[in-house]
């Protein structure tokens, strides 16, 4: 069963230390872009 499972890429450095503070990006992804998180007022 586990043979259909892809190898996924891992996305964080091996030596940082992600506990410290910091500015991150994030991304979200809506399917079918629904507008569930809020709305954009003044462009």
């Amino acid at each position: 069963m586990k043979e259909n499972i892809p190898i996924r890429k891992k996305l964080r450095l091996e030596y940082y230390d992600y506990s410290k503070q910091g500015l991150y990006f994030i991304t979200i992804c809506i399917k079918n872009r629904r507008k569930i998180l809020g709305k954009i007022n003044n462009n």
